[in-house]
């Protein structure tokens, strides 16, 4: 594991896989329940063993915590933050061919939604918080969005038509955990695009 700091916080990085395993805030070293159960030092006093941390990051501090200006995406499930893998092009192009022909359609049916770029959804009271690669708003809902005019947040399904998921090497998240969040929040389409069947095998 690669431990760096950043602003605050500690990123914790799979030397092997180059993955980030999980982030969390460095005032939680401070914890006496996390100086005994986070870190545990080997009999050797220069080597370290990083534990499974249990959900810590709220809502609150993930949007704190985001970014502004990176290439890096991040997203909170289930309390721990999250970094996105680099999309590759198959993933790319379907995403700007489906923003295409969804914009060509909402114009033309003079439909009363858009298509934001940068917006998250949130599961109402969960520590959780997604950037589907799509969403279609529904903007007369939005008036009812306590906290669009500051940040560019969603909660409640009725204002969200249609989310969009193009799969790719997380599909669990999005074959599970976001559907089960979709639905429960009462968004009326969640499409998911799996161009190459990595998770779509596991169910057909």
């Amino acid at each position: 594991m690669k431990i760096t700091l950043n602003s605050g916080w500690i990123k914790v990085v799979n030397v092997m896989t180059k993955l980030t395993e999980v982030v969390f805030p460095i005032s939680l070293i401070n914890s006496r329940y996390y100086r005994n159960h986070i870190f545990c030092h080997k009999h050797r006093p220069t080597a370290m063993m990083f534990r499974t941390l249990p959900p810590v990051t709220t809502f609150e501090e993930f949007i704190e915590f985001l970014p502004e200006n990176s290439g890096v995406r991040y997203e909170l499930h289930n309390g721990n933050i999250i970094e996105m893998a680099q999309p590759v092009g198959e993933h790319e192009e379907s995403k700007g061919f489906l923003t295409v022909k969804l914009s060509s359609l909402i114009d033309r049916l003079e439909l009363p939604y858009l298509i934001p770029n940068q917006t998250i959804v949130r599961p109402e009271g969960k520590d959780s918080g997604y950037f589907p690669d799509i969403l279609v708003v529904n903007r007369p809902n939005l008036i009812n969005e306590v906290r669009w005019k500051k940040e560019a947040i969603l909660s409640p399904g009725a204002s969200i038509a249609l989310a969009i998921e193009i799969v790719s090497t997380n599909w669990r998240d999005d074959y599970y955990l976001k559907y089960a969040d979709y639905e429960e929040m009462g968004i009326a389409e969640y499409w998911l695009v799996d161009y190459a069947a990595l998770g779509g095998r596991n169910f057909i």
